[in-house]
């Protein structure tokens, strides 16, 4: 079977396959959402089995006969409305007659192109009753969506959460998440461990929309489990990475930074599965906390790396997805340095003691530097967080 989409509104129904995807894929550039294709008729009605469709492509090769019993099928279903219908003709089958029963249809004849292929689709949905299921089907989903934002917004720390870590580990948290759609993948969370110490992870999950958040709804149960070995990034990442390696479908996959932290000595341990490197900015410069290795869910056995570094002074630690600095193919990206510049007078109030103000003013200097960098039409998630140091409180630790 080469069905593709078993909810899709618009079906393809064409012997010739590659055709077949080749039309849907101009279809899904031009905005016209989710199209199956069926190399058969039998699979064109398993497809309207499933839902009632908006529109039928069919191609002049599907003997008439066949393509009668899909509209019987149709009508002996009782769907509400009989989709619309466009042919694939080629440019000598004119003569062959009118092949609509009480359908309406739209021809385009061959050789295809996108544009005509568009423009007939086009024309064969201007059917008023379609239009109002149109926009329904778009309220419909619009409301999917918008449930699903708020179920992924729930996954990241409460005000609770962060405010039971700072007050243990004696530093403010401030974070930030943006979508490039409604729903996105990226996620962050944080940790209390022994000793005034804290786990922090940030993962970006590739792709965008429904998918990439399913994707950090399994990481963030994952994360719940209990007796989980958050003090060493090590061995937590391999752990995430033998998890997801058996969850994701091939092709997908997250990067990670997760860090251990011991703010009274100012020492961080942390491990990167392909994440941006973590920086740290204070009064005397920025530090890029570098690190390497395989994204989570490429390969089950990948062994990762513990870095290990003692920062220099009071400070900002901030870690962030790639959509915060990337600026598509046609903008540049945003400079390291331009980051580590926009961070360094939240750096001076952490150094004064002032980490709430430091966390916040931080995350808002991002955001910020986001807003004023030009992107074109790229699109991606944008998740940063902020950590304020203040001055040490214990003996440092000297390797």
């Amino acid at each position: 079977m080469v069905v593709e989409q078993v909810a899709a509104p618009i079906i393809v129904l064409d012997p010739d396959v590659a055709e077949a995807r080749q039309i849907a894929s101009w279809l899904r550039s031009a905005g016209l959402g989710k199209v199956a294709v069926a190399g058969t008729p039998d699979e064109a009605l398993f497809l309207l089995g499933r839902r009632n469709a908006l529109l039928l492509i069919v191609d002049d090769r599907v003997a008439i006969a066949t393509e009668q019993r899909v509209l019987r099928h149709i009508a002996r279903n009782g769907h509400a409305l009989a989709p619309a219908i466009v042919r694939l003709r080629a440019a000598s089958a004119a003569a062959r007659g009118a092949r609509a029963d009480k359908v309406g249809a739209e021809d385009v004849q061959r050789p295809l192109d996108a544009h005509n292929i568009v423009l007939g689709v086009g024309a064969a949905l201007q059917r008023p009753d379609l239009l109002k299921r149109m926009d329904r089907d778009r309220d419909q989903s619009a409301v999917h969506l918008e449930t699903a934002r708020r179920m992924q917004l729930a996954l990241l720390p409460t005000e609770r959460q962060i405010a039971d870590v700072e007050a243990e580990c004696e530093i403010r948290l401030a974070g930030f998440c943006q979508s490039g759609e409604a729903v996105g993948g990226d996620f962050w969370g944080v940790w209390p461990t022994a000793g005034g110490c804290f786990a922090l992870a940030l993962a970006d999950f590739a792709g965008h929309g429904l998918s990439a958040a399913l994707n950090t709804f399994r990481l963030h149960a994952i994360l719940q489990e209990d007796a989980l070995p958050r003090a060493n990034p090590v061995v937590m990442t391999e752990l995430l990475n033998q998890r997801l390696h058996a969850l994701l479908q091939r092709g997908q996959y997250a990067t990670i930074i997760y860090a251990h932290v011991d703010p009274g000595r100012r020492v961080v341990e942390w491990c990167s599965a392909g994440g941006p490197p973590p920086l740290f900015v204070a009064r005397s410069g920025a530090t890029d906390l570098q690190g390497r290795g395989l994204p989570l869910g490429m390969r089950a056995d990948t062994s990762y790396m513990m870095r290990r570094t003692q920062l220099p002074a009071a400070g900002i630690l901030c870690m962030f997805s790639d959509g915060l600095y990337e600026g598509g193919a046609d903008h540049a990206d945003i400079d390291r340095a331009d980051i580590a510049a926009a961070l360094m007078p939240a750096s001076a109030k952490a150094a004064n003691g002032q980490l709430e103000e430091a966390a916040r003013d931080g995350i808002e200097a991002l955001k910020g530097l986001c807003d004023r960098h030009e992107r074109g039409e790229h699109s991606d998630d944008v998740m940063a967080v902020c950590v304020g140091f203040g001055d040490v409180r214990k003996e440092a630790v000297l390797f």
